[in-house]
């Protein structure tokens, strides 16, 4: 018998809530374990060796927003020629 678990939160937190909630993601991520708990309910991931990565990032009038989805099952394996750069500033040029 298959049983799912899951924990969701919505809403809205300042930017260094945000940056501090990401930041122990990062932490627990590189530890091995992510326990995510909200209320009563949690949920306890085991990130394996290879993870599928999926970044999402978009701007239309006064909205904006990232999309981070990380995803793993056994037997995964590495997908070479991603090219992605994220930082604080912008290109200088860019060839289109």
């Amino acid at each position: 018998m298959s049983t799912k678990k899951d924990v969701a939160m919505k809403g809205i937190v300042t930017n260094q809530q945000a940056v501090t909630y990401l930041q122990d993601i990062v932490s627990s991520f590189k530890s091995g374990i992510i326990c995510v708990q909200h209320g009563e309910e949690f949920v306890t991931l085991k990130p394996e060796d290879m993870v599928f990565l999926e970044i999402e990032a978009e701007q239309k009038k006064d909205k904006e927003r990232i999309i981070i989805e990380l995803s793993w099952k056994k037997g995964d394996v590495l997908n070479e020629g991603i090219d992605l750069k994220i930082s604080a500033k912008e290109p200088e040029s860019v060839t289109v």
